[in-house]
This record gives C-alpha cells, structure tokens and sequence, in this order.
C-alpha cells in the first residue's frame, strides 16, 4: 500500500470548466487518500464516470501524525477573538491571544500603550541589529493635500502633583577606541512655496506658571553643552546661536536678540547675564568678544579684567549718552582712591617749542579764584596734572 507522499495532489483546477464538476483526477485523489486511511480499495473504473459535486470527508488525523510529515499537535485557531472588542490581538503559539497593554479605541481613533505595572514605562522600541547599526526609528505625521499633519509630543498631565517630564536623549557611544554619542537635530521645515515660501520656525518654551498660584515662577529654558570627561585632553562642548544668511538678491540678514523678561505689573526688569568661563584650572579666564563683520569689536578680558575697542578699519568713536531731548549723559571715570590716576591716555601727548601763554581768564562761577583741585591723567606712562576751579 502506497504512504501519504506517494500521493501527490493533482496540478489540475478543481473544477472541471467543459463540465462545471469535479474534475476526476481530484476525485482519484480524494479516493486514494479515503482508501490510505482504510475507508475501503481504490476503484479502479473511476476514470469512465462523470462525478457530480460532492461532500468528501477525509480523516486524516492518524496519517497527519507521522512526525515525519506535520507536527504531532495541530493548533487550535479559535473562529471568536480572544479578551476586549478594543484589546490587541496577536499569535501566541499557533491561536489568537489579546493584549491588554495595547488597546484601540475605534471611535477616539487612538491607540494606548500600557506597561506591565502601574507607573511603569511602556516602550516602543526598534529592534536591535544583530551586525552594523542598529535599526532606525521613524514617526511621521500625515501629507495631505494642502496642509501637512502636525506632529506633536505630550508628556503627561499631573493628577495632583507635577506634570511628567519630557525628556529628548540621543544614544551613547559604543565601547570601542572611538566611540561617539549620538547627535540630536531639530529642523523646522524647509519652505517649498513658488511665492511665499518661508522655513518654519523653531521655538523652546518654557511653560507660564499655574494663574492660580500665589508664588509660582514660568518655567526656565536652558540648553547646556556637554562637558568634557577625557583622561587626557578634551575641551568642552561649543555652544553657538547663529542667525540666518540671506542670499536673496534684496534681503537682509536675520537679527539676533537676547532680551530680559519684562516686568508688567510689579518688580524689576529681568537681567541679561553673559558670562566667560574662568580658568579655575590653572588656564587663563575666557573672554568675551563682540564683533561687527569688517568693523569695530569689544574685548571683555576675563585676564586683565579690561574692556578693549579696537578697529582695523577706522578710528573708535566711543559715544555715551542717553536718548530724548533732555541731554546727553556724562562719562564717569573713577579711581580708587583721591590723586589716583582715572584716566590714562597712551601714545597721544606731545611737544612742541614754543612758549605757553596761559590767561586763566572767563572762568565759570561768581568770583576770582585759585584752582582749588588738579585732575590727575597719564599720558604715555607719566603722570600730568590738569588745574580744576569751582
């Protein structure tokens, strides 16, 4: 008697199409498996008949448990879906199981992501690769015909305490002699319009204290760059805020503003505070430098703790005063202490050979007096006195 593999199934349609039955040598087929299982002999005449459609049952539990042929157990799939109408349903072990943890809600059009404990995170995660990098991770709100969809991140809201806390972390670098941390990158969108097409902007807040609140502060923004940890040598992560070039033939540059808060009601005006690094390390402080593309520039020495104008272009013309009509303001100059020198000018005084003439006449006040102080200045490392009345 013939084995289950020595039955292979017919490569002909099912149904015959000249005769709309089924087809005989499907038929045979069926025959041959009924008398494999010991339903009765194989007729033989069956190729002279024209079979009309019919219900053919086979058992074939008992070849089907041939290990070499199928698994000993079969799986159950069960016809009704395990769990919630809105519960996850996934293969576990051949049938359908639900998930609790991911749960749809048809109507809301949203999908919520629980973990195993209360409190707990919930992960979506790419998988590892097993060589080379590891598997992007991408999430992408919708195109649409006009507009674009939005995409936003939520942190969660408190109950009674404090909101959950948002945090972006870009993987760390490998164990290997050179090994990187990842880089994290926020671009707004580029612009695509033939008439007006501008880039979208970016923008960090931090968010208004609660209105309700008797002492409450907004919340800071702040961006720190990485320090550095070497064994040897490693300078600390740079920092840079720089604005937009134009390249449009009529087009101005982007401004760049650092501004202190406001105060509306009551208070004072928030500080605006720039501060170079100190040396505390053995090295020299960092300055501060502030510069016009081809023109003057200030040095804020943190070494010699002095403010430097300088230009390769023209002389420095330093002008204090304060706007409106009333007048301009003084410079002060002070010294640390009387007959101390509070002004120091280099490489300015000169001589000549001609005899002074002085008439201290027109003198401002109400009466003829003496010069009752001199101002003491330097000029080219010595010091000079100029006489002052009342």
């Amino acid at each position: 008697m013939p084995n289950i593999t020595q039955i292979p199934a017919p490569r002909v349609d099912f149904i015959d199409p000249r005769t709309g039955l089924m087809a005989r040598e499907w038929y045979r087929f069926f025959l041959n498996l009924y008398t494999l299982t010991g339903g009765g002999t194989t007729d033989t005449s069956i190729a002279d008949l024209q079979i009309a459609p019919v219900s053919v049952v086979v058992d074939l539990t008992s070849a089907l448990q041939d290990a070499s042929l199928a698994p000993a157990v079969m799986p159950t799939i069960p016809t009704v879906p395990a769990g919630a109408d809105n519960y996850i349903q996934y293969n576990n072990g051949g049938a359908f199981a639900a998930s609790i943890k991911y749960q749809w809600d048809d109507a809301a059009n949203t999908m919520t992501m629980l973990s195993g404990q209360a409190g707990a995170t919930a992960y979506f995660t790419a998988a590892d690769a097993v060589i080379g990098g590891g598997n992007g991770f991408r999430m992408q709100a919708g195109t649409g015909s006009t507009f674009g969809g939005n995409f936003e991140f939520f942190a969660g809201s408190g109950g009674t305490g404090n909101g959950g806390a948002f945090t972006f972390y870009a993987g760390d670098g490998g164990t290997g002699s050179v090994g990187l941390g990842g880089s994290m990158t926020f671009n707004a969108g580029q612009g695509n319009g033939s008439s007006s097409g501008g880039g979208g902007a970016v923008f960090f807040n931090g968010g208004n204290s609660s209105p309700a609140a008797n002492n409450a502060s907004g919340g800071g923004v702040y961006m720190i760059a990485g320090s550095s940890q070497a064994l040897v040598s490693g300078d600390g992560g740079g920092f840079s805020f720089t604005a937009g070039d134009s390249i449009a033939p009529s087009g101005n540059g982007g401004a760049f503003s650092i501004s202190g808060g406001n105060a509306l009601v009551g208070g004072n005006g928030g500080a605006v505070n720039i501060s170079a690094g100190a040396g505390t390390g053995g090295g020299v402080n960092g300055d501060i430098t502030l510069s016009v593309e081809g023109g003057a520039s200030a040095t804020f020495s943190g070494t010699t703790k002095s403010v430097t104008l300088a230009s390769s272009v023209s002389g420095i013309t330093l002008t204090v005063g304060k706007s409106g009509t009333a007048g301009t303001a003084a410079i002060q100059a002070t010294a640390t202490s009387a007959g101390e020198v509070a002004l120091r000018v280099n490489t300015s005084a000169t001589i000549g050979t001609q005899t002074a003439t002085f008439a201290a006449s027109n003198k401002p006040g109400t009466a003829t007096t003496a010069p009752t102080k001199w101002l003491p200045i330097n000029l080219d490392g010595s010091k000079y006195y100029i006489p002052c009345w009342t």
